[in-house]
């Protein structure tokens, strides 16, 4: 795969390095082009994610967002509900010691 991507990297320096490039390269419109043809597949991405959002809404269907905060808050309780699983049995330990003591 490597030889591939060299032979395109010198095919694509001497295609730049040619005269009929540089003219292009000089030519505002084309390089607006070019750079709106890089910007494409961003803005294409994010419309369907829009689009993929606002169906789901509609369809009254979980987004990866809400299941993200789902499965956030779910770990929350979880850490919770140990935390005070261990405080409750630490006290009664602690009682059971003072009452064998007296």
């Amino acid at each position: 795969m490597s030889k591939i991507r060299k032979m395109m990297m010198e095919q694509g320096m001497k295609l730049m390095q040619s005269e009929t490039a540089m003219k292009l390269m000089q030519n505002e419109r084309f390089m607006g082009l070019v750079t709106r043809a890089m910007m494409l597949p961003g803005q294409v991405r994010s419309t369907v994610e829009e689009r993929v959002q606002g169906f789901a809404k509609m369809m009254n269907l979980p987004t990866s967002d809400d299941m993200s905060k789902l499965r956030r808050t779910v770990r929350d309780l979880e850490a919770t509900v140990a935390k005070l699983r261990a405080e409750k049995t630490a006290p009664a330990s602690e009682d059971g010691a003072s009452a064998a003591r007296d």
